[in-house]
């Protein structure tokens, strides 16, 4: 497999370089990390510290109501399709009731699979605004407030207990219209 190369040059024109296969590419990628290209004072480190906290934390509210959306939707289309069975008389048609099941099945895996990625999201973000308040300081004793610290550090970001509710709770109402769908 082959990709194309673009290069940015100094001046910021972009270069087009050669084909490149795939193989001789992924060699060349290495873990270093790179060296920073210019200083920073330790207050402006400061300050995109806390914008990047304050971005971090409003992804994390955006990713939680994404999923809370996707999930009312999901099941409220999947409500709507197995009504939309019984009104029409889906025991009578064998293929109109394995359309309908096939329908659920998808909209309901493909909500399982957003909601999986939504968790996975939120947990990344979460990290990375756990790094940012280690980084400012707020784990350490003393630092902000006198003979204790203001938050504890895990190493970890906790998971989201209300996503993972409502991952369970979209299962259990899909599972329950599916076999609706086919006792009916």
């Amino acid at each position: 497999m082959y990709i194309l190369m673009f290069k940015l040059t100094h001046n910021l024109k972009i270069k087009f370089m050669t084909k490149v296969n795939i193989e001789e590419f992924e060699s060349t990628i290495n873990d270093e990390v790179p060296q920073k290209a210019f200083e920073i004072s330790d207050d402006k480190k400061v300050d995109i510290l806390i914008s990047l906290m304050k971005d971090l934390r409003v992804n994390i509210n955006e990713w939680t109501e994404r999923t809370y959306k996707a999930t009312i939707w999901s099941i409220g289309l999947m409500f709507a399709i197995v009504a939309y069975g019984l009104t029409n008389n889906m025991n009578s048609n064998s293929i109109h009731q394995l359309f309908i099941v096939l329908g659920l099945l998808i909209i309901g895996l493909l909500t399982q699979i957003f909601i999986s990625y939504a968790k996975k999201a939120h947990s990344g973000t979460g990290i990375a605004l756990e790094k940012c308040q280690v980084s400012l300081g707020f784990c350490e004793k003393n630092f902000y407030l006198k003979n204790m610290q203001f938050f504890g550090y895990s190493g970890k970001w906790l998971k989201a207990k209300s996503i993972q509710i409502l991952q369970i709770f979209h299962f259990i109402v899909w599972l329950i219209l599916v076999i609706a769908t086919i006792l009916l």
